[in-house]
């Protein structure tokens, strides 16, 4: 094809020259046209109204990956260009830019399309297409089509969506192993808890007739034999002791998994801290020291949990006095700052080196105590501090060898609203129901030492009459027939649960309002917490504490009506 048969992208055929022009001009201009259309880097290809390749330039030879000679003549459906479309299906032709263009007669623009050339490589573009239409022509004659090779951007989003897909896919998997370890160590933690929660059932149990009987004998006996008083108090001593370190075990391990709670109240701490020296007197005595209380200030309190306060100063104190020297002493004192008061326990003992201080809150780290006279475990400081930290505190520590040691427990100070001294410590009464004439109280327990001991201490209260059922049926029946006064209930009962009893026994009118209460060996926090939703008054744990239940007790048939 000539060169005056080709059109130009501006006017598809050469106009008559104009009289009077030199024809070498109109030769010049549409020379420098082709020379312009050559020098583009983007391919540009004309097509007829037939949409047949007339002319192309080099560039899109080059893009194509065709010779001049392959391309003319070629149309837009020719089934050679294999190509696709931008979601990977096959290209529809009939939606062809420079298809579109001749159809319509308007300009179509920034088309993406894949083309698999000769060479095996694909090539993807961006394609424009304009209608040429002859003046005072309503229909294109022709169409110019222009396109810029844009392989290397499709091929670089393609690749970054390839690693999208991937990414996601290890983090779908990767997630899915999370919550799969996350579901396995939820698994391995209750296993701990419900393993944890057994043994400390399993221990109680057999403590509770240790203690219990223990407690009760030495109730009992007015004028004990010589050396019947002193051994009965080694046997709650140690009963105890092993009782402080299953309580310790299950707080290390409550602690850990997240599950301990404490609430954040004023609390006065002149009350606090008498009643702390007042618990460690005995193992003072036991070590010859003297516990000195500085006098604390009426309105001194802290933010913090009251009950959880008091274990990390008794722990403190027992161990000020446990690590001492014979003869030595322990300072107590409190010093109000701005924001905060500082609660210090100094001692007069051996003090801790610095290998030993760096050891201290590690668990199970007796620091070299381990063949020394003093038991523990060495967990009581670990659960202390945490204690601490759980109350928006912090646990401190000053030693130097020789010289003793002061332990610091900082919190946050608080404000009470009406400073009132501590109340009086209740006395137990020997025999306080002489107004009652008879005082029934059920006992539901399966197991008979149980049963025995409380009939034991029931002694004590001689207008107190126990009767007892092994099942939470019996019990049931039992109410049914004759209400008692006060009824007390194991939890872990054949058959019905003593939640479930207790809900029971609520819902009867003549136990709606009467005392009634819990003693198990299940002592739990949740254990705690599901006694009192079912309805329960008190809610005591095994071994039982016989001093406190007969205060409760008093207290409970105090309030009974005369009969």
């Amino acid at each position: 094809m000539s060169a005056q048969d080709r059109p130009s992208h501006a006017q598809p055929t050469a106009p008559e020259p104009a009289p009077g022009a030199p024809l070498a001009v109109l030769g010049d201009i549409e020379v420098r046209h082709q020379q312009l259309i050559e020098a583009l880097a983007e391919g540009v290809v004309f097509q007829d109204a037939r949409d047949r390749v007339l002319d192309c330039n080099e560039a899109a030879c080059h893009i194509l990956g065709l010779t001049r000679a392959q391309l003319l003549g070629v149309d837009s459906m020719d089934p050679r260009w294999n190509a696709i479309a931008a979601d990977g299906q096959a290209f529809d032709f009939t939606q062809h830019p420079s298809v579109i263009a001749q159809r319509t007669g308007q300009p179509v623009r920034e088309v993406l399309m894949g083309v698999n050339r000769p060479d095996g490589r694909r090539a993807w573009i961006s394609i424009n297409s304009q209608p040429l239409i002859a003046p005072g022509a309503v229909v294109p004659h022709a169409t110019v089509t222009s396109f810029v090779d844009v392989t290397a951007r499709i091929e670089a989003e393609q690749a970054l969506q390839q690693l999208n897909h991937e990414l996601e896919a290890r983090v779908e998997q990767r997630t899915a192993e999370l919550a799969q370890a996350l579901a396995a160590a939820e698994q391995a933690n209750r296993a701990k808890s419900e393993f944890l929660s057994r043994m400390s059932h399993e221990l109680r149990t057999p403590l509770n007739a240790i203690l219990g009987f223990a407690q009760v004998l030495r109730l009992r006996l007015q004028a004990a034999p010589a050396g019947v008083d002193q051994q009965l108090a080694h046997i709650e001593s140690a009963g105890w002791h092993l009782l402080e370190l299953i309580n310790d075990v299950l707080d290390l391990s409550r602690i850990e998994a997240g599950a301990m709670v404490v609430s954040r109240d004023a609390v006065p701490l002149a009350p606090l801290l008498a009643s702390c020296v007042q618990l460690v007197h005995g193992v003072a005595q036991s070590a010859r020291v003297e516990v000195q209380l500085t006098p604390v200030p009426p309105e001194a309190a802290a933010l913090a949990d009251a009950t959880r306060l008091r274990q990390v100063l008794v722990n403190l104190l027992s161990n000020a006095c446990k690590y001492n020297r014979p003869g030595g002493a322990v300072q107590v004192s409190v010093l109000r700052l701005e924001a905060d008061v500082l609660l210090r326990v100094a001692d007069t003992g051996a003090g801790m080196t610095p290998a030993q201080m760096a050891a201290l809150f590690q668990p199970f780290n007796r620091l070299g105590a381990e063949q020394g006279p003093v038991e523990g475990t060495g967990i009581g400081l670990v659960i202390a501090r945490r204690l601490v930290e759980l109350m928006q505190g912090s646990l401190a520590v000053e030693s130097v060898p020789g010289s003793g040691s002061t332990f610091t427990v900082r919190l946050p100070a608080a404000e009470l609203a009406d400073p009132r001294p501590p109340a009086a410590e209740v006395v137990i009464d020997p025999d306080p129901l002489g107004h009652i004439g008879h005082y029934r109280v059920l006992y539901v327990e399966d197991n008979p030492a149980n049963v025995q001991l409380l009939a034991e201490v029931m002694r004590l209260r001689p207008a107190v009459h126990l009767e007892a059922v092994g099942d939470a049926e019996a019990a049931l029946q039992r109410v049914q027939n004759s209400a008692p006064d006060m009824v007390i209930v194991d939890i872990a009962l054949p058959g019905m649960d003593g939640y479930a009893l207790c809900s029971r026994l609520r819902q009867m009118p003549a136990l709606q309002n009467a005392p009634i209460a819990g003693l198990s060996a299940n002592a739990m926090a949740r254990d705690r917490e599901l006694g009192m939703q079912a309805g329960f008054d008190r809610y005591f744990t095994k071994p039982l504490d016989v001093a406190a239940f007969l205060r409760w007790l008093d207290e409970a048939v105090a309030a009974a009506p005369a009969r």
